[in-house]
Order: structure tokens, then sequence, then C-alpha cells
């Protein structure tokens, strides 16, 4: 089924890239409003009023020679020096930069603007020239060409001056409307890329409550399965179980009539009769030994117990005890370390340490006695029993098949036994949510390791 994962999968990395575009146009759009507006009220305006200051202080300086000449009671010579100072003081400052009448004046930066500047500075000191020279020719009373020239400097200085001042505002106003341009290409592009993620993050809601409804669908689908099959699980147990159970009646039948055979009618069979007798009751014990084996892997998931503290010392003990007889014929020496008290399906951990000792004692080369170590390690969080003995070994291919239910490495004429006992161990590790590892090499021993995940809360190391 597709449930569209896989976009759903690209959508997010789509929609933070879009956001992360959106932010960057936004933060980039305001850094570009931030310096463009500080440029023209830093930049543009300064320059503005400074032309608008060169042509008024001209103006003022104009009339008060004017006046001066005319004779006004009122007219300061002073004042007119000082207004034409101040325009070439202006003037200075738009082509070098400093302060104006409107804080600090950037200079000029455009080629013609700065000759035109150039040229006023030139046409003010003109002014000043014939200025000085009118009023020098005023005291003798002869200035006629000398007023007409000292008009024309002026009007030249202020045509000038206003050609400065329409270049300057010419070029704010272009960059006024460029600002503006550029500020609705950023709205169109924040309102695109606001659209862009909009719809991502519109895929991406619709998309994730589609797969959220999938993995629900498929949650409770695998849930059923699950059932089903822990449901078949448990009739294939209870049908072992009482398959086995059910075979035992006529096995111990057989077992009977052939010892009675045995005992009663052995004069009246030949040895070749005796012998198929013998054949028959060795095969029925064997059946039962491995009907014993099933009925006991079975009761692993039919009959388990509830947890509780279980003491592996007592437990140790209690398997030793039952060992005792072939603990003394094979002269082995068992060496038990200090156990833990856990949280556990007692039942199981005494399969668990029935068997595990059982087949070190077991698979050992002839004429060795056996020597078997059983540690506990306990961690933050989990358990490890080490069961070691210096047995014959496992080769390594082979350490996945021992677990297998009836699974052998070796004949019956070399050891007995069902092939269920390792079964047994593996199914008790599960049920506690563990695992066995196998260590071992032909020849030099083995090492099972038991790994049981038992919480802190329930491990008490024994005193």
């Amino acid at each position: 089924m597709d449930d569209g994962s896989g976009d759903i999968a690209r959508t997010p990395r789509n929609l933070y890239a879009s956001a992360l575009v959106l932010a960057l146009a936004i933060i980039g759009g305001m850094v570009y409003v931030l310096v463009n507006g500080m440029r023209m009220s830093t930049v543009h305006d300064p320059l503005m009023h400074a032309a608008l200051g060169i042509r008024h202080e001209a103006t003022l300086a104009h009339l008060g020679f004017e006046e001066f000449v005319a004779g006004e009671p009122n007219a300061s010579l002073r004042d007119a020096w000082d207004h034409l100072e101040r325009a070439e003081a202006l003037a200075q400052v738009m082509l070098q930069g400093g302060m104006g009448n409107e804080g600090y004046v950037t200079p000029l930066e455009d080629g013609k603007l700065r000759q035109e500047i150039t040229g006023v500075l030139v046409q003010l000191r003109a002014f000043r020239n014939v200025a000085n020279q009118r009023l020098a020719r005023h005291e003798t009373g002869v200035d006629g060409q000398l007023t007409h020239s000292f008009h024309a400097i002026y009007w030249m200085l202020t045509t000038r001056t206003d050609v400065v001042r329409a270049s300057v505002q010419r070029t704010m106003e272009h960059e006024v409307a460029a600002f503006h341009h550029t500020q609705t290409v950023l709205i169109v592009i924040c309102l695109i890329l606001s659209g862009i993620v909009g719809t991502l993050f519109h895929r991406f809601s619709v998309g994730m409550a589609r797969t959220v409804q999938a993995l629900k669908e498929r949650d409770e689908e695998l849930s059923a399965r699950t059932r089903e099959l822990e449901h078949n699980n448990r009739e294939l147990e209870q049908f072992a179980y009482v398959a086995s159970h059910d075979l035992r009646e006529p096995l111990r039948k057989i077992q009977a009539f052939g010892d009675r055979l045995v005992e009663k009618e052995a004069a009246h069979l030949s040895e070749r009769g005796l012998d198929y007798v013998a054949r028959m009751v060795a095969a029925a014990e064997r059946m039962e030994a491995l009907i014993e084996g099933l009925l006991l892997y079975s009761r692993c998931g039919t009959r388990t117990q509830p947890f509780a503290p279980v003491d592996l010392n007592r437990v140790a003990r209690e398997v030793l005890s039952d060992l005792e007889a072939r603990i003394h014929d094979t002269h082995a020496h068992v060496d038990v370390g200090p156990l833990p008290t856990i949280h556990a399906d007692p039942m199981q951990m005494g399969q668990l340490f029935q068997n595990m000792i059982s087949n070190a004692l077991k698979f050992q080369e002839k004429g060795t006695a056996p020597r078997v170590k059983v540690r506990a390690v306990v961690h933050d969080d989990s358990l490890d029993l080490n069961f070691s003995d210096n047995g014959i070994g496992i080769p390594e291919e082979y350490t996945d098949r021992i677990f297998g239910v009836f699974q052998r490495l070796h004949g019956r004429d070399e050891y007995d036994g069902t092939g269920v006992g390792l079964s047994i161990c593996k199914k008790a590790a599960e049920r506690h949510g563990g695992n066995i590892e196998v260590i071992s090499a032909p020849g030099r021993g083995t090492t099972f390791k038991v790994h049981l995940p038992v919480r802190p809360a329930v491990l008490e190391q024994a005193a």
C-alpha cells in the first residue's frame, strides 16, 4: 500500500528549505530597507540641504551687499561677508565632507556633480572678488560696469547652484523610486514564498494525517496478526502437551509387555527374539524420554508461573542436589559463585540451571573430570549468568543450531539425551526478555552467557 511516505519524507525538507528562504528574504529585505533608508537620510538629505544652503546664503549675501550700496540704514556689511563665507564652506563640505546645516554631509561621489560644485565654488570666489571691487568703486562713485558684473556672476552662481540641487534631487527621487520598486518586489516575493510555505505546510499536515492513519491501520493489522500467531502457538503447544501426554499410556504398555515377555516367555524365545524384545524396550525408553522432553518444552509456554523473587543460590543448591549422583560418578567439580535474588519464574530458572549444569557434566572427553563454574555478573539494568565448562566444545557454525528442538550434534551412542534441554533454556531466557550467547571452540570448553534484562530494583546481591 502506497501511503505517500516518500512524499511526506520530502515535504518537511521542502518546508524547512522554503521557510529558510522566506526568512532570508525577509531579513534581506529588512536589511535593504534599513541600509537604503539610512543612505537616503544620511547622504542625500544633507546634500540637498547643503545645496539649498548655498543658494540661501548666496542670496542673503547678495541682498546684504545691495542694501549696503543702496545706503539702507540697517545694512550690515559684516553679515553679508558672513553669508558668503558660509556659502563657500557648504560648497567645500559637499566636495570633501563635513558638518553641514543638517548634520554630517557625505562627499559627493558623482563626478559630474563634483564638477558642478567646483564651478559653484569658483563662482562664489568670483562673486567675492567682484563684491570687493564694487564696494571699493562705490566709495569713489564709479561702479556701473562692476554692478553689471556683480549681478551677472550672482545669476550664474544661483543658476549653477540650482543645477546642483536639481541633480541631487533627481538622484534622490530615482533612488526613492528604485527603493519603492524593490520594496514591492520584496513584498511580492515574500507573499509568493508565504504561499509556498503555506501550501507545503498544508500538504505536510494532510500527508502526516494520512501517514498516521496508515500507521494506525498497520499497527492494528500487526496486533491482530500477533494475537492470531500467539493463539496458534498456544494451540500448538497445548496440542503437543496433550499429544505427548496421551502417548505415554500406550508407551508404558509397550514397555510393560516387553518386560513380561523377557521375564515369563524368555524360555520360548530364540536368541534373536530376545534381541528384538530388548531393542523394542530400549526404543520405548528413548521414546519416553523424547515425550518427556516434549512435555517439558511445552510447559515452558503453557504452564508458566508468575514472576516472583527467586534466590538463585537456592536454585543452584537444589539442582546440585538432584545431580549429586552424576557429580559423584564423574568426579566432577562444580564451583558456584555468589548469586543474586531476582524477579523471575521460579520453575523456569530451575529448568535453566538444571539443563545448563547437566549439559556441562555430560559433554566431556572420556576420562576427563568435569570442571563447571557458575558466575553472576550484575549490571545496572541487567544480569549475566555464565555457565562455563572444560568440555568438548562446540564448532562455531553450530552455535545456533544447538538451540533447535531435538537437534543433536552427536549420536546416542556417544552422549545420551533428547536434544530438548537447550531449547528449553532458550525459551526460558526469551520469556524473561533475554537471550543466550555461546562462546566455545572444539576442545576448549564452552561458556553459555545468559543475558537477563532484570530491573535494578529487583536485584538483591546475596550476602
